[in-house]
C-alpha cells in the first residue's frame, strides 16, 4: 500500500510542475557530435543487356522482357521500341488497311524472366537517369524504310499509319498518365511513319525524367485495354490494335507467300526538337 501511495504522489507532483507552479529544471548540454551522412552518385557501368520494361499504369509495377528487344544504351536511352508485325494478310482488290499485332513479352518475377507470355499494344519506353533533373530535355523521332522482299521487290505506296497519338505515361507522376500540356508533348493527332524522320514525343526541361512511355493504343488502361465497356481486358496473341495500321494501295504489286519487311528507326536526341503536327 505504501508503494501505491508514493506512485500517486509522484504523479501529482509531475502534474503540478507542468502546471507551472514550480520552475522547470533542464540538463546542461555538454557537447554535440556531428558525424556526416554521405552519398556519391556515379554514372555506373553501361548495361548492354536488354533492359526490363515496366508496364505503365500497373500496381505493383509489372516487369516484362520483350521477345524481340530493340534498345539503346546510356543514361538517356530507349528501353524498348515496338515491333510492327501485321501478320499474314489476304490480298485485297481495293485499298487495304491491316491492323498491327500485339508485341510479345515474358513476365519477370523477382528479377527472373519466366516462361509466362505477356502481350501488349505497341509501346516505346524512354529512360532518362541523367543527374540534372530540372534542365534536361529530349525528343524522339521515328522513320521507316519501304517494305521490301528479300529479292528487293517493293510494296510500293505502303505506309504505316498511327490513327491516334496514343497515351503518354511517366513514372514520376501520380498518377503516371501524363495530361496534355504538362511538359511531355506528342503530336496533336495521329501520324504516318515514312522515310522522313518525324518527332512524335518531346520533353520540356526537367519534365521527362525517369521512365516515359508512349502506348500507341488510345484504349490502353492499367496494362490492358478498355474497349468501352469499362472493364480492363488483357491483350492476347490474337488481339489486333486498330490504332496502328499498314496501308497498302490497290495499285501495289503483291507477291504471295513473300515476306515484306521495313526497318523502323526510332531516334532519341537530347534536344527538344519541335513536333510539327
Amino acid at each position: 500500500m505504501k508503494l501505491t501511495k508514493k506512485s500517486i504522489i509522484g504523479f501529482v507532483t509531475v502534474a503540478t510542475l507542468l502546471a507551472g507552479s514550480a520552475p522547470a529544471v533542464f540538463a546542461d548540454e555538454v557537447g554535440t557530435a556531428g558525424p556526416k551522412g554521405k552519398v556519391n552518385f556515379v554514372e555506373g557501368e553501361i548495361d548492354t543487356n536488354p533492359p526490363t520494361v515496366i508496364s505503365p499504369e500497373t500496381e505493383p509495377p509489372e516487369e516484362i522482357k520483350p521477345e524481340e528487344p530493340n534498345f539503346t544504351t546510356g543514361l538517356l536511352r530507349i528501353v524498348d521500341a515496338p515491333v510492327f508485325d501485321f501478320g499474314d494478310v489476304a490480298i485485297s482488290s481495293s485499298n487495304a488497311l491491316y491492323s498491327v499485332k500485339t508485341n510479345k513479352y515474358s513476365k519477370v518475377v523477382d528479377g527472373v524472366v519466366t516462361a509466362t507470355p505477356v502481350y501488349k499494344a505497341p509501346m516505346v519506353q524512354i529512360e532518362d537517369k541523367r543527374g540534372e533533373t530540372t534542365t534536361q530535355t529530349w525528343s524522339l523521332a521515328v522513320s521507316a524504310t519501304e517494305f521490301k522482299t528479300a529479292d528487293d521487290e517493293t510494296l510500293t505506296g505502303a505506309e504505316i499509319r498511327v490513327k491516334d497519338k496514343g497515351i503518354v505515361f511517366n513514372n514520376t507522376r501520380t498518377p503516371d498518365r501524363v495530361a496534355p500540356g504538362s511538359g511531355i508533348n506528342t503530336t496533336a493527332t495521329g501520324f504516318t511513319i515514312g522515310s522522313t524522320a518525324k518527332v512524335v514525343l518531346s520533353s520540356e526541361a526537367g519534365k521527362g525524367n525517369a521512365l516515359t512511355s508512349l502506348a500507341l493504343d488510345p484504349q490502353y488502361k492499367e496494362g490492358g485495354f478498355d474497349s468501352g465497356s469499362g472493364t480492363v481486358q488483357a491483350y492476347t496473341a490474337d488481339t489486333k490494335v486498330d490504332n496502328v495500321q499498314l496501308f497498302v494501295p490497290v495499285t501495289a504489286t503483291k507477291i504471295t507467300n513473300a515476306l515484306y519487311t521495313s526497318t523502323i528507326s526510332w531516334t532519341l536526341s537530347d534536344t527538344p526538337d519541335a513536333i510539327t503536327n
